[in-house]
């Protein structure tokens, strides 16, 4: 079995602190790739998926799909279906 790791409150405020600055940073962006996310948690990874999705690479778009965590795969799917409906009402 697996130990958790164990983090102070301050410790968990500078993770949090980190992925939002690196998400401000992504929603700048035109185009997102691969080095963009690198290093993004699950919730990061997340919104990406849920916010970011019209700007991923094909590369993101799979990652995000074939996440090994339910919510990023299912952020994924819910943002590749609607992305997909809207691209066809636009046609």
């Amino acid at each position: 079995m697996q130990s958790k790791i164990s983090r102070s409150p301050a410790q968990i405020q500078e993770l949090v602190d980190a992925r939002e600055a690196k998400i401000r940073v992504l929603l700048q962006m035109s185009s997102i790739d691969l080095n963009d996310v690198e290093g993004l948690d699950c919730g990061g990874l997340t919104l990406v998926a849920n916010d970011l999705w019209a700007v991923c690479t094909i590369e993101v778009r799979k990652l995000l799909l074939n996440h090994e965590h339910h919510f990023v795969r299912s952020c994924a799917n819910i943002a590749q279906d609607q992305f997909s409906k809207d691209s066809r009402q636009t046609n």
